[in-house]
């Protein structure tokens, strides 16, 4: 008797429906946050409406930064999360409202609609955040960066086929690029604006900008990913060196002369940086 009497208690154990997954704060940093700075064409970015005037209230960005402090990402953290349901990213209002309502998307959301389908990188990214994925899936596979002077446009190509297999846009006059150890950032030293622009690793959108102290030239990331390096061409010359945590430019290091060239030596201990000389 005591061995029947358990059967059924087991069985109703076994029907209790699984613990909702919990909501990675890092992945919501590295990965989500920038969803809400990026531009797209034909609609203002997530950010210029909700950091006022919306019941989803984002902290303001700080004059000059291209993201978020820690203290005001754990905010923006408890704000966001409070939009969705873990687990269940077809139910969550994040997702769904600037969502196209012939993907399964709300019927209204004031800032426009951003996704066509659920299959677009963006979506796919904030759906793996709600299942619980605390680290993205990064491709491994060797690419070319190449930038366009001439144009606005950055091609990724694969050394094996020698075909381009992606492309970034809206970076006017791109001269330098260089890769994050891991492959989650692009990084693109834009002539037009003097910035050094931040591309999302896997939807290969423009996710920061950040303002820089001259015109640039070519960039050279540190062996950690901890810290890129710009060549600032400007009079009397300089090396700008960028958080890429913060993503804020940390220091300037002047250089006697415009600076075309900066390289990080093997071991990651020093810069090395190359002038050129002035024109008359």
């Amino acid at each position: 008797m005591p061995i029947l009497a358990l059967v059924p208690i087991a069985a109703l154990l076994m029907q209790q429906p699984a613990p909702a997954p919990s909501l990675d704060f890092e992945y919501f940093k590295t990965k989500i946050q920038p969803i809400f700075t990026t531009k797209r064409a034909g609609n203002a970015r997530c950010v210029s409406c909700h950091a006022s005037g919306t019941p989803m209230r984002l902290q303001p960005l700080p004059a000059g930064a291209a993201t978020w402090s820690d203290e005001d990402s754990k905010k923006n953290f408890d704000v966001v999360r409070a939009r969705v349901i873990a687990g269940n990213p077809t139910k969550s209002k994040l997702l769904l409202h600037p969502l196209a309502e012939s993907a399964g998307g709300d019927h209204q959301h004031d800032g426009g609609k951003h996704w066509k389908s659920q299959e677009d990188p963006e979506w796919q990214l904030l759906a793996s955040w709600v299942k619980g994925v605390k680290a993205p899936t990064l491709p491994t596979k060797a690419r070319i960066i190449q930038t366009n002077s001439a144009g606005d446009n950055v091609s990724i190509i694969d050394p094996v086929t020698n075909k381009v297999v992606g492309e970034i846009t809206g970076i006017e006059v791109g001269h330098g690029a260089a890769a994050a150890p891991d492959g989650s950032r692009i990084y693109v030293s834009n002539e037009a604006d003097s910035t050094l622009d931040v591309v999302d690793g896997r939807t290969l959108r423009v996710v920061s900008k950040i303002a820089l102290s001259g015109h640039p030239n070519n960039i050279a990331a540190g062996k950690d990913g901890r810290r890129v390096y710009v060549s600032i061409r400007d009079a009397p010359g300089a090396v700008d060196v960028i958080d890429t945590a913060t993503l804020q430019r940390a220091k300037s290091i002047p250089v006697k002369g415009a600076v075309h060239n900066t390289y990080v030596t093997p071991d990651g201990k020093y810069i090395v940086a190359g002038s050129i000389p002035e024109r008359t």
